[in-house]
């Protein structure tokens, strides 16, 4: 396990080489981890990494080819239905009615710690969700 120390020159390393040009890299690294092969290796996985996040936003929630600095903001929600519309399994832990109601075509409700019913979106009203919750009435449990 890597130590606060070594971590630390990670981070380091890891943003100094950022800052150059990827086909200056290769030399800095060279010169940054000197002969220390793990070192190397985890830097250049990091780097890897962050090359292939360079799709995703740091804003995720901004609409997309907007011009620099004009983000309009689109909501949580819209990114979820878009994975859900690709068949993206998506779980979701929330306690806020209207966001349940809202986003999810399945509910799993519970009650005590079990399982109390799962509710399809035709059937997930706030009192349905409520009675499972409270403990009220069972509700259908999906295999």
């Amino acid at each position: 396990m890597a130590t606060p120390e070594l971590w630390q020159k990670i981070k380091e390393i890891v943003g100094a080489a950022l800052e150059r040009e990827p086909s200056a890299r290769g030399a800095y690294l060279d010169q940054a981890c000197a002969n220390d092969g793990e070192l190397r290796a985890e830097v250049e996985s990091l780097l890897a990494a962050h090359a292939d996040a360079d799709g995703l936003s740091e804003h995720p929630w901004a609409s997309t080819g907007e011009a620099a600095g004009e983000s309009t903001t689109i909501g949580p929600y819209r990114l979820l239905r878009e994975l859900g519309d690709k068949g993206v399994a998506i779980i979701m832990i929330s306690s806020d009615m209207e966001e349940v109601l809202r986003v999810s075509d399945r509910v799993a409700v519970m009650h005590e710690g079990s399982l109390a019913g799962i509710l399809e979106r035709s059937a997930c009203t706030e009192e349905a969700v409520m009675n499972l919750a409270v403990g009220k009435i069972a509700g259908p449990v999906a295999a």
